[in-house]
Parts: structure tokens; C-alpha cells; sequence
């Protein structure tokens, strides 16, 4: 049973909607985004939204593997609601659990990050995330939410703002999955350009980290 009323999880629930639109658009065209790299099948970008400090990147292709869309997303679940399993692809991380959720599918979370840098504060993210199956076709979007029943920002971090954080997961062909991710968060606070470049290129590559796990099983 959710903590929040039915009223606040309608407001977070369009404005997930919302996102899952933008991911949609972000997969559909190349047009405006920058080649960073390709790594074993993998190819990474970059865009500069206009009136955003902040890039947005994506990364994909295909994984081979026989887990159908909707079970990498529950691997993919399982892997990111644990932080000792997510530590094996995400060093950075410290802590993530659920604080809240709505459905099988649907929860909210809370989850800490190394910055990378002494100089710099630790990061700490509070997200909504929920699924979404069309057909054959499987989205996972997260992005940030707040609510007053919700945990205030812990003591020595501070709160990034996740703007978009989504996943799509497609059957290719035998044995294939397509699979893509896309990132556009600002960190809050003052943070290194090469720090920030330095993470860019390594959440650009996310699906690489997934494809090299699942093929190594």
C-alpha cells in the first residue's frame, strides 16, 4: 500500500507518462545527436538541449541472449534494486532501496552515488519507476519526484535531479535483444566538467555493461 494519496500518485503517474513520450522520441532519430564511440557492438551519443547545461546521452544494440524483453527488465530490476548486485556494473553506488510502491511495476526509490571526487559531494537521487509493455516492445522510465512523506536529502549529499532515465528492450531476431538506454539528469551543485564528461561517456555505455554480464552468464 502506497504512503502518498491517490490524488499525489496520479500527478506522478502523468508525469512519467510524459517521460515515457520523450524516451519514445529520443529512440526514434539520430537526427542532432553527437557519435561519441562504438565498443563491441555498442554505439554511444550525445545531444545539447537547448537551454540545458546539461547533456543528454544514449547507448544501444543488440545483447544476445534468450531472455525476452520483459525478463531483462526484471533482471535488469533485480540488479538495480540491490545495491551489492548493482555494485558489480555501478561501483559508485551506496545505498538504493524502495521507499514506496504502486504496483508490481511501478515504485518509488531513494539511492545514493559517489561523486567520484573528494572535492565534490556525494549524490543522492529520489525517483519514481515504472514499466511499461507495448506488444513486444518493453520501456522502463525513471526521472525524479518529491513528496513531503518522502526522505529529505541525507546529510552530506546532495540531491541530483534525474530527468530522464530510461531503458527499451525489443526482440531482434533469435537469440537477439535490442536494447537502449537514455540519460539526461543534472547533478545540482558544482561539479568538474572532466568529472562530469568522465561519467557522461561511462552511463552512455550502460548497455555494455549489460550486454558483457549477460553473455558472460
Amino acid at each position: 500500500m502506497s504512503i502518498i494519496s491517490e490524488e499525489d500518485k496520479k500527478t506522478l503517474g502523468s508525469a512519467v507518462e510524459l517521460k515515457l513520450k520523450e524516451l519514445k522520441h529520443d529512440l526514434s532519430t539520430l537526427d542532432g545527436w553527437t557519435f561519441l564511440k562504438e565498443e563491441s557492438g555498442i554505439k554511444s551519443y550525445s545531444i545539447t538541449i537547448e537551454g540545458d547545461s546539461n547533456l543528454k546521452v544514449k547507448g544501444g544494440g543488440i545483447i544476445k541472449t534468450n531472455k525476452t524483453p520483459e525478463q531483462f527488465m526484471d533482471w535488469l530490476d533485480e540488479q538495480n534494486c540491490n545495491a551489492e548486485k548493482r555494485k558489480t556494473y555501478d561501483p559508485t553506488i551506496i545505498f538504493r532501496e524502495i521507499i514506496d510502491r504502486f504496483g508490481p511495476d511501478w515504485y518509488v526509490f531513494h539511492a545514493g552515488m559517489e561523486s567520484g571526487s573528494m572535492m565534490v559531494s556525494n549524490r543522492e537521487l529520489l525517483g519514481q519507476n515504472k514499466r511499461f509493455v507495448e506488444g513486444d516492445k518493453v520501456y522502463r522510465v525513471a526521472t525524479s519526484c518529491e513528496h513531503e512523506s518522502y526522505p529529505e536529502v541525507k546529510q552530506g549529499f546532495v540531491r541530483l535531479i534525474s530527468k530522464l532515465n530510461g531503458w527499451y528492450a525489443a526482440k531482434k531476431g533469435e537469440g537477439e535483444l535490442e536494447v537502449w538506454y537514455v540519460n539526461h539528469s543534472d547533478p545540482s551543485g558544482y561539479v568538474p566538467a572532466w568529472l562530469v564528461n568522465t561519467r557522461l561517456g561511462t552511463t552512455a555505455l550502460s548497455v555494455l555493461k549489460c550486454k558483457n554480464m549477460i553473455e558472460n552468464e
